[in-house]
């Protein structure tokens, strides 16, 4: 029985200070566990374990944060690109506000520079369309935030540059050229830009 496995190390996650990063190889030790489980239990135990392992990104420490996108990079090397749309949505509900919006553009950089070496053109498709909303979200919805992340740009290094156009240009490798739809996911945000700036209530 998987849980005889699983649950204590769920647990001993859980017990953990989000400033401890003996967390961090323990979730590792779990994923290799939930590979074996049925489809269902698998993504309900992910759910929770990338859930407490994404929070950690939230933490002020510098080598937290590192540790944390080295471990989520081991994981979607483990677990495969059909999960990165699972691990994406995890990462964009932790971090949303202030300064995690920075975390989260670093976070994404970070992973897909490393899984652009082990996923094939066209295995990052399923998760365009958020990708594309995160970056532009990155690059044009700031404002409202600077006064939040000035308060951290001395001291977190993913706040000192958007990384979404470095990001961009590494996406543009990893997707299916041939396929329109994947193409027309990753341009939607330009278009919806475009015709907010032309729209003439915007301008009264």
């Amino acid at each position: 029985e998987y849980g005889t496995v699983v649950n204590p190390l769920c647990a001993n996650l859980k017990s953990k200070n989000d400033t401890d990063v003996l967390g961090i190889p323990i979730t590792l030790a779990v994923i290799k566990v939930l590979k074996v489980l049925k489809e269902h239990d698998k993504e309900h135990e992910l759910s929770k374990l990338l859930r407490e392992l994404c929070l950690k990104l939230r933490n002020k420490t510098q080598s937290i944060r590192d540790s944390t996108r080295e471990a989520l990079v081991k994981i979607a090397k483990t677990i495969g690109c059909s999960y990165f749309p699972f691990i994406l949505r995890q990462l964009r509900g932790s971090l949303q506000r202030g300064y995690q919006v920075h975390v989260l553009g670093y976070t994404i950089h970070t992973l897909l520079v490393n899984l652009s070496k082990d996923f094939k053109p066209g295995d990052i498709d399923p998760a365009i369309s958020e990708l594309s909303q995160i970056l532009f979200e990155e690059i044009f919805g700031l404002v409202s935030e600077q006064k939040e992340v000035h308060k951290f740009g001395g001291t977190m290094k993913e706040t000192k540059k958007i990384m979404a156009y470095n990001t961009f240009n590494t996406l543009g490798k990893m997707v299916n050229l041939e396929n329109k739809s994947s193409l027309e996911q990753l341009l939607n945000p330009v278009f919806d830009i475009a015709r907010e700036a032309n729209n003439p209530r915007k301008l009264e």
